[in-house]
C-alpha cells in the first residue's frame, strides 16, 4: 500500500511542478505582452481547475487501485490456502479468473511474473529442503563406516 502512495504522491508533486511552470510560462507571456492580463488569469484559472480535477480523478484511482490490490492479496491468500490444503475451489479459480480478465495486458502479465516467481522461489526452497535432508542422512552412512573399520 506505501507504494501506492508514494505513486500518488509523486503524481501531485509533478502535477505541482507543471502548475508552477505554467503559472511561469503566462507571467512571461504576460510580460512580452504577447497575451493580456485578463487572458492570462482565465487560462491560469482554467489550468488551476483542470489540475484540480485530474488530482481528484487520481486520488479515486488510487483508491479504487489500492481496494484492489486488497482484494486480490485476500483472494491470493485463501487461493495459497486452498493450494495448501490440496484444492482451490472452484470459486477461488472464477474469482481468479475474473481479477485477471479485469487487468490490463500489462498487469496480467506482470501478476503472471509475479506468480511465476513465487512458484519457482518455493521450488528451490523445497529442493534445498531435500538436498539438507539427503545429505543429513548420508552423514550417518558414512560415519558408520568409519567406525566398523
Amino acid at each position: 500500500m506505501a507504494g501506492l502512495q508514494d505513486i500518488f504522491l509523486a503524481g501531485i508533486g509533478a502535477l505541482s511542478i507543471t502548475n508552477e511552470k505554467a503559472k511561469e510560462t503566462i507571467d512571461k507571456l504576460i510580460e512580452q505582452g504577447q497575451i493580456s492580463l485578463e487572458q492570462g488569469k482565465a487560462f491560469s484559472d482554467e489550468l488551476q481547475h483542470k489540475a484540480e480535477a485530474a488530482a481528484k480523478d487520481a486520488a479515486a484511482t488510487a483508491t479504487e487501485t489500492a481496494k484492489d490490490v486488497s482484494s486480490l492479496a485476500g483472494d491470493a491468500a485463501r487461493a495459497a490456502t486452498a493450494r495448501a490444503a490440496g484444492f482451490v475451489s472452484p470459486i477461488e479459480e472464477l474469482s481468479i479468473e475474473a481479477r485477471m480478465k479485469a487487468m490490463s495486458p500489462e498487469d496480467r502479465a506482470a501478476f503472471v511474473e509475479r506468480i511465476q516467481k513465487i512458484a519457482t522461489d518455493i521450488d528451490a526452497s523445497a529442493a534445498e529442503v531435500a538436498e539438507a535432508e539427503v545429505c543429513d542422512d548420508a552423514e550417518p552412512a558414512a560415519d558408520a563406516d568409519k567406525s566398523a573399520e
